[in-house]
């Protein structure tokens, strides 16, 4: 079992160029190593998306998928450290908070939790390389994309009681902001998705406001999509749709 684990290590971390993004002060790293959760030790892979002083953390281990949501800051030059909580609905805030510290010259991220809850592993640094549609650029792609949502959303809460409409344009919607959060193919959005595109375009050194505000957007209902799109309570999908149109009216106003 351990003599699998470390080949499968090893394969990640040597099978894969790892590559700087252009903005030091955002990263994205994919991580694998060994979980151990109440001392039963797992291959565990996750996720880490900074920007600025914030961070975004997904694991996946067994069968389960977590996520948190940290704030962050860099100890020393080589250090990054953080904490924060557990996206869940445990009242008990203690119980969920955890703590993060990644090595940048060894690429070696630590993570403690709760509840003998420990991880260590290796990372890599990621870049999304984008072929944009019609050779667009990421400004307008990011507007489409937009709009896109926008449309989509108001299609879904156009028949309040049409429960197929309903679930069938939210698909659309949420495809169009992550692809992975939704299984049917095809769909009217490309593939790329929003978050990729909005993500890649913040490694560039200065953008305005209102693309920080997209992704972080973005962030928080990609989290909802895939909270509620296959929930068996249809009643919440209405309320959503009805939100990101809400929210994505004001923002393709903006741009």
């Amino acid at each position: 079992m351990i003599r699998s684990i470390i080949f499968l290590i090893s394969f990640f971390i040597f099978g894969y160029e790892i590559q700087a993004k252009a903005n030091q002060n955002n990263i994205e790293l994919e991580c694998l190593g060994i979980l151990r959760d109440n001392f039963e030790p797992h291959v565990a892979n996750w996720k880490f998306k900074k920007i600025d002083n914030s961070a975004e953390l997904e694991i996946y281990y067994g069968n389960k998928y977590r996520i948190a949501m940290l704030r962050v800051s860099d100890k020393t030059n080589d250090i990054l450290v953080g904490n924060g909580k557990w996206f869940s609905k445990i009242t008990n805030a203690a119980r969920s908070l955890l703590y993060v510290r990644y090595i940048k010259s060894e690429k070696i991220f630590f993570i403690e939790g709760p509840e003998l809850f420990r991880a260590e592993g290796k990372c890599k640094n990621i870049t999304v390389n984008i072929q944009l549609p019609g050779n667009q650029t990421f400004k307008s792609f990011i507007k489409e994309m937009v709009y896109i949502i926008r449309e989509h959303s108001e299609y879904a809460i156009a028949h309040p009681k049409d429960g197929d409409n309903i679930k069938r344009h939210l698909k659309h919607t949420c495809h169009a902001l992550d692809p992975m959060t939704i299984k049917e193919r095809p769909m009217p959005a490309p593939e790329i998705g929003l978050t990729k595109a909005i993500k890649r375009y913040l490694t560039k050194r200065k953008v305005k406001p209102i693309y920080v505000t997209i992704d972080s957007v973005t962030d928080e209902f990609i989290k909802l999509c895939k909270e509620t799109i296959y929930s068996s309570d249809e009643k919440k999908l209405f309320p959503l749709a009805k939100k990101i149109n809400s929210k994505f009216t004001l923002l393709y106003n903006k741009l």
